[in-house]
């Protein structure tokens, strides 16, 4: 990593950290955190990347996101219009789409 990234990545890992310790309404979407991704982005290919993946990220997961079910599984519809399928979901969201899909399973059968 370039050392001139490494106050952005300390940025990022400051945030974290504490916002980690504040109660939070909603689970995390995605199965690696923004600020993660935002990290991983910042020590690649800079502060420029970083913003775009941070404005990016954002903007798929708020303000919120809706439950597809179709021919080909499950998967989440952000509110940019993103598909997500499963297997990029936090483990949260993937049990509360099985949860979802046991519900409607008797209504649609």
């Amino acid at each position: 990593m370039k050392l001139s990234r490494l106050p952005g990545v300390a940025a990022v890992r400051l945030y974290r950290h504490t916002a980690g310790r504040v109660p939070r309404t909603r689970r995390c979407l995605f199965d690696v955190s923004c600020s993660r991704h935002v990290e991983a982005t910042l020590e690649a290919d800079g502060l420029r990347a970083a913003w775009h993946a941070m404005r990016t990220r954002m903007a798929r997961c708020r303000p919120g996101y809706e439950f597809l079910f179709g021919e080909h599984g499950p998967a989440i519809q952000c509110a940019d219009g993103a598909i997500v399928p499963v297997g990029e979901l936090s483990g949260a969201v993937c049990a509360e789409v099985r949860s979802v899909e046991t519900v409607l399973q008797p209504i649609t059968a």
